[in-house]
């Protein structure tokens, strides 16, 4: 018979296979019968700090909310806490799979991960997950990264170092996750990415999360992406809504040279979509109530170079309102070569609080360094 997937179960009392999650981790990440392997955690508040997932030989699934090791499922609203303590130098996870092996996939259910404190550079960035290499990090069940802080990436940090799309580090959020409440806190050119921080060959996919009340000191409150190779993807399912809200970039003060992108920061980054088609008449995608010194909700910048294709975003029944740049560009700002498209998509009105609305709708936007409100 072939070999089946294992299942490691976190806790004490009958059926657990380890007391610690380090230890479920280890043998998880060692074993090679084909997976997905399955890791279930009890529920309540763990306190753990660096922990590893490198070079998995088979895909991982670490799930929480077990009420005990012998359940079939998580119990109904239950979740587990993995906490770093918010201990200088600890983040929650790092994972990492080298560009040259076959691609992996890790999937986080039902989990909070906070704490995280990283003060550190490059292999320090992510408070909370710090992702690299040819890997799916994928955010379900309502998994939450929350409250987290590190020098790029408060929450999470993507970094890869490919121009080759089969490689990309790729993080997808889907069934309510959410990454918020996370600072990007370092001095200098760093301080970017308040939620989520991807560079270097990178794809971000979300289906249907938030990403909400992050900072960033200097860029990208809620996503900072740095390159030509990175990457937002919009792929919203059925009713669901992709919200982008509360995000800031920049301190108090006015600056010219920093808080760029309240909630996306994006330099020759693209924003598309997964599908050709979209809901006719829903939001797809909402940025609500950011602020920064250029660019509220959105500061996109493109190649300086003619020689250099535009990049391209496009945004599907999307509502950009009350957002607030303390210099230009209250809910876009716009740099060098970039093809900015806002699409109504299908017929009709979308609908908002059970009332019929402007499918795109550009509305309550202001910066304080013109002598109007304005939106771009």
């Amino acid at each position: 018979l072939p070999a089946l997937a294992s299942t490691y179960a976190v806790g004490s009392g009958t059926g657990c296979t380890h007391t610690t999650l380090l230890a479920a981790i280890n043998a998880a990440v060692a074993d090679a019968s084909p997976g997905p392997h399955l890791i279930k955690i009890d529920t309540g508040n763990r306190l753990i700090s660096n922990y590893e997932i490198v070079n998995p030989a088979q895909d991982i699934t670490l799930e929480g909310g077990y009420a005990s090791c012998t359940d079939p499922a998580p119990a109904v609203g239950q979740r587990s806490t993995l906490d770093s303590g918010g201990v200088s130098g600890a983040r929650v996870f790092r994972i990492a799979n080298d560009n040259s092996n076959a691609r992996r996939t890790i999937r986080l259910r039902n989990l909070t991960l906070t704490g995280g404190l990283n003060p550190s550079t490059q292999l320090g960035w992510g408070g909370g997950i710090h992702a690299q290499g040819r890997l799916n990090l994928y955010l379900e069940a309502e998994t939450r990264v929350d409250g987290n802080s590190a020098v790029n990436g408060g929450g999470i940090a993507l970094f890869n170092l490919t121009a080759n799309p089969d490689q990309f580090t790729r993080l997808r959020l889907a069934s309510g996750s959410r990454v918020c409440l996370n600072a990007a806190t370092g001095p200098g050119s760093n301080g970017n990415g308040g939620g989520i921080h991807a560079i270097g060959g990178t794809e971000v996919t979300m289906w249907f999360g938030q990403v909400c009340s992050n900072q960033a000191r200097r860029h990208g409150g809620g996503l900072f992406m740095g390159s030509q190779n990175d990457r937002l993807v919009l792929d919203p399912l059925n009713t669901e809504v992709i919200d982008f809200s509360g995000n800031s970039a920049g301190t108090a003060g006015f600056s010219t040279t920093e808080g760029f992108g309240g909630a996306i920061y994006g330099f020759r980054a693209g924003i598309g979509y997964a599908s050709a088609a979209t809901n006719a008449t829903l939001r797809s995608v909402q940025l609500l109530g950011n602020s920064a010194n250029f660019g509220g909700a959105l500061y996109l910048e493109g190649s300086a170079s003619a020689a250099d294709p535009f990049t391209a975003v496009e945004l599907r029944n999307a509502a950009i309102s009350a957002n607030q740049a303390r210099v230009r560009g209250g809910g876009v700002y716009l740099r060098n070569a970039v093809d900015l498209r806002l699409v109504k998509f299908g017929a009709g009105s979308c609908t908002l609080f059970g009332q019929p609305w402007p499918c795109v709708d550009l509305f309550n936007n202001g910066a304080d360094n013109e002598s109007f409100s304005n939106t771009f």
